[in-house]
């Protein structure tokens, strides 16, 4: 996600709305898992657990990507 803000950005503001937005919709904290049956079980990622931080043109370890 990128935006062109015209303004000084409130980096702690922002920060703060991206989470809440996230752990606020399920279908962002989801991933699925194929079963040894074939069937496709969905696995949620608890809120408590998500957390994105800001970052500035960093680039990421291969771990983080």
């Amino acid at each position: 996600m990128a935006f062109d803000v015209a303004a000084p950005l409130d980096v702690e503001a922002m920060t703060t709305a991206v989470n809440e937005f996230i752990r606020r919709h399920d279908s962002f904290r989801s991933w699925f898992s194929i079963e040894n049956d074939g069937s496709v079980l969905r696995h949620l990622v608890p809120t408590e657990d998500i957390e994105m931080v800001p970052a500035c043109g960093v680039q990421l370890s291969e771990d983080w990507r």
